[in-house]
């Protein structure tokens, strides 16, 4: 956390100082792979999506399963993840609906409190917007380079909500929308329908053809890197179109497809079967090659909602209702599996560092090493459908059917105490105190940053507290603003 000095000095070397305290709001950076860092921000910070093309944003999660070929592996360390609580807030009934995270931090989520609302969050665990909308239980928004959020509805829309949390548009389905859209490269969103259709929209809301199926697309489409999209429908066949609405080929696989596919660095499909009211018998994750062919398939003794995630090395994950979490080797052999204590319809995540985050209707966020054992647990108040989100700082951002969203990760470090500020002929001394607090871990640095206006801060220098004692700055004629951060090293 941060304190907060201002200083204005004149040319007669005068000093007037302002300390603000408990009205900060606070976001999240990550110094490196091993360190914490938060600030607190005492003006308005700008949430807007970096300009660009209208494709998918490039963020730490712009939509469910974090990219368009759906692997669920994030390219941001988690290994300083200690599984703390870091916030929770409620946002109502979550059901499936999973946060996707924008490139400045902003969570969103689709709920049901009360009324029914699209909730835009703070990283402090604060509601920043919320637009009104028909129950979201089972979609998740994607968003675009633009700031565009894409969120389906059993309202039988898809909107587009500006990052102010105004409507830009919504499109009319046929039916209810339990598929979750997809951001192709030139923009185009895909989302599946109750109707049976698969739909490619514009970013203006145009529709530039649908593909039918035979069956419900509850199965969000997954892209992979020559344009071709795959969705699975409840008719039991997984398809292949390609960018202008033609199909490619399709394949029958044993059961109802809810499960969306993932695609590897070869081009393998990997996608479960079996949807919510399929009982305790075998069901398949399958592999199949890019031309649509059957690669091998994978048994499991319960349903497969989960999605695939695939890891750096080429290992796929997937949760299955007979409450395992299955690692299968690209080949289709089991190379461990993980017991949770009840089903698993969550989806997993994957940290750069190999670790699997997964939820359970045991009301369990489960962090799982790479070798299958248990790194820590985290118990909510209800079932967890919902899949995880990675942060650029390794926060877990997970919904529960207890209507919370909850941020995962370790306490901060307290801010600084007892910051004083002298001034000299041109410069200025900063001196502090230790905090109260490490956040469960020892305080090594403290960070320094400074600014010529509330709010432009840059990071200007680290100090290490074996040697700092007094911090000098040359200055003249200048109005600085300067931020002073703990920062803490966890060993993991």
């Amino acid at each position: 956390m941060r304190i907060n000095v201002v200083i204005i000095i004149s040319l007669i070397g005068i000093i007037i100082l302002s300390s603000f305290g408990s009205t900060v709001n606070f976001y999240d950076k990550k110094i490196d792979s091993d360190e914490y860092n938060i600030k607190n921000i005492c003006f308005n910070q700008d949430n807007s999506q970096p300009k660009g093309t209208r494709a998918l944003a490039d963020s730490p999660w712009p939509m469910f399963r974090g990219n368009p070929r759906h692997t669920g592996l994030s390219s941001y360390d988690t290994k300083g993840n200690q599984g703390k609580l870091v916030w929770k807030f409620e946002v109502g009934y979550i059901g499936w609906s999973s946060p996707v995270i924008s490139a400045y931090g902003t969570i969103y989520i689709g709920s049901s409190h009360y009324e029914e609302y699209f909730i835009a969050m703070n990283s402090n665990g604060t509601e920043k917007w919320k637009f009104e909308i028909d129950p979201t239980f089972r979609t998740s928004p994607a968003i675009g380079t633009d700031g565009t959020i894409y969120v389906s509805s059993s309202d039988h829309f898809l909107y587009a909500i500006n990052p102010n949390g105004r409507l830009k548009w919504r499109f009319l389905t046929g039916s209810y929308v339990t598929s979750s859209p997809t951001i192709g490269a030139d923009g185009t969103i895909y989302v599946g329908s109750d109707d049976k259709y698969l739909y490619a929209i514009n970013p203006y809301g145009i529709q530039k053809w649908n593909f039918t199926t035979y069956g419900r697309i509850e199965s969000s489409p997954a892209i992979d890197t020559n344009d071709t999209i795959y969705v699975g429908s409840n008719d039991h066949y997984l398809y292949a179109i390609n960018s202008i609405g033609i199909l490619k080929w399709k394949i029958r696989l044993m059961d109802e497809i809810v499960s969306s596919p993932a695609i590897g660095n070869d081009g393998t499909i990997y996608v479960g079967t079996g949807d919510t009211y399929s009982s305790n018998e075998p069901h398949y994750l399958y592999a199949i090659t890019p031309n649509g062919t059957e690669k091998w398939k994978f048994r499991t003794d319960g349903c497969i909602i989960s999605s695939p995630a695939i890891g750096p090395d080429g290992i796929i994950y997937v949760g299955s209702r007979d409450n395992y979490l299955y690692a299968v080797n690209p080949y289709g052999g089991e190379k461990w599996k993980f017991k949770a204590n009840e089903g698993i319809y969550s989806s997993p995540a994957i940290g750069a560092n190999g670790t699997i985050y997964i939820g359970s209707w045991d009301h369990y966020l489960y962090a799982i090493n790479p070798d299958g054992t248990l790194k820590w647990k985290f118990k909510t108040g209800d079932s967890v459908h919902s899949s995880p989100a990675i942060g650029s700082d390794g926060i877990i951002y997970i919904g529960s059917q207890d209507h919370y969203l909850y941020a995962i990760g370790k306490f901060p470090p307290a801010p600084p105490k007892n910051v004083q500020v002298t001034s000299g002929n041109g410069f200025v001394n900063l001196n502090w105190e230790m905090p109260d607090k490490d956040g469960g871990a020892e305080i090594t640095k403290f960070n320094i940053s400074r600014g010529t206006d509330l709010g432009d801060e840059t990071y200007l220098t680290t100090i290490d507290i074996s040697i700092r004692k007094t911090f000098a700055i040359d200055i003249v004629n200048i109005s600085c603003s300067f931020i002073i951060v703990s920062v803490a090293i966890v060993d993991t």
